[in-house]
């Protein structure tokens, strides 16, 4: 399903991408074994396209951006685990952060 919706994606479409993150666990008990080690995230943002390194390939999406800078997430795609055409107007939505949830994001339209 992603890989096919990679496929269909054009520079400049606002895009919403959930994704795994790293993330570490403090204080966690000495005894006590990791029992959900996935950490998901949601990036709402413009897609730009998919680069090359070495050793990965990544999403390239525009989180923010104006008329002097961009800020830009990469994720690498093993960690994708859902695209989709974004469904609110990239316009309306406030993006401070390299990543905002959309439950953030609507918890705040509706205050």
């Amino acid at each position: 399903m992603k890989d096919h919706i990679l496929k269909t994606l054009k520079k400049g479409e606002c895009i919403r991408v959930d994704w795994l993150d790293a993330n570490t666990i403090k204080n966690m008990p000495a005894g006590e074994p990791v029992t959900s080690p996935d950490y998901p995230m949601t990036t709402i943002g413009v897609f730009e396209g998919i680069i090359e390194s070495e050793k990965l390939s990544y999403l390239t999406i525009i989180v923010e951006s104006s008329d002097y800078h961009k800020d830009v997430t990469l994720i690498p795609l093993p960690l994708l685990v859902k695209i989709s055409k974004s469904r609110v107007p990239l316009k309306q939505v406030k993006i401070t952060n390299y990543c905002r949830s959309v439950r953030e994001y609507e918890r705040r339209k509706r205050a």
